[in-house]
């Protein structure tokens, strides 16, 4: 499987098949990040491999 992105979505790839797709705002929509002061207004998720971790 191989993961692609371009300006408006991610996009999974098995071969040269298209498996599924999801688009930025989406994204954005379903991941927050809470703080134990309340919740982070923006903050970067980084993903690699099987580890993720984030910046504020």
């Amino acid at each position: 499987m191989v993961l692609g992105r371009d300006a408006d979505a991610w996009r999974l790839f098995c071969g040269d098949e298209l498996c599924g797709e999801i688009t930025i705002d989406e994204v954005a929509a379903a991941v927050s990040l809470v703080s134990p002061c309340g919740p982070v207004a923006e903050f970067l998720l980084h993903i690699e491999g099987d580890r993720a971790w984030f910046r504020t």
